[in-house]
């Protein structure tokens, strides 16, 4: 009996804990995260798991174990809370930028081209460039192809 008693309080401590671990989380995914939650176009800002441990000095694969599988369900939908931590971009100028911040902007210029003459991705190179952002031809295709957003060719309109 004592020995089933001393399991129930191990379990009971374990479940306490985790769910603290996933609070905390939680609130720290949702603090640096302002921006997603509050603002108009809900990007997400560069956060890495390591970051997160470090701030609740925790070891990084309890925080990878703690948002595995978990949800948060806010106003406008229901996010896994591993899909908060983003590899931020390789950018010279700005750090703070992850890849979908970037396509993000990406298709905001696309939307504001002139249809009959359409941006090629070198174009949007160049353009990112001016804004201090740096990625290569092949980067900014990957990004408009994970946008479903078809080549320049085939966004051109007749006249």
């Amino acid at each position: 009996m004592q020995q089933k008693r001393s399991e129930y309080k191990t379990l009971i401590n374990n479940l306490e804990q985790r769910g603290t671990t996933i609070l905390k989380v939680g609130k720290e995914i949702a603090n640096f995260q302002k921006d997603f939650f509050l603002g108009e176009n809900h990007t997400l800002k560069p956060l890495l798991l390591r970051d997160v441990a470090q701030k609740l000095q925790l070891h990084e694969s309890t925080i990878s174990r703690a948002v595995n599988g978990k949800y948060l369900k806010c106003d406008f939908g229901v996010f896994e809370l591993k899909s908060f931590f983003k590899r931020p971009i390789s950018s010279k100028a700005n750090a703070d930028l992850s890849a979908e911040s970037i396509q993000v902007q990406i298709k905001a210029l696309i939307k504001a081209e002139d249809p009959q003459h359409p941006l090629s991705d070198s174009k949007l190179v160049k353009v990112l460039a001016d804004s201090k952002i740096f990625l290569s031809r092949r980067t900014v295709a990957k990004y408009r192809e994970e946008l479903h957003i078809p080549s320049s060719t085939k966004r051109k309109q007749k006249e």
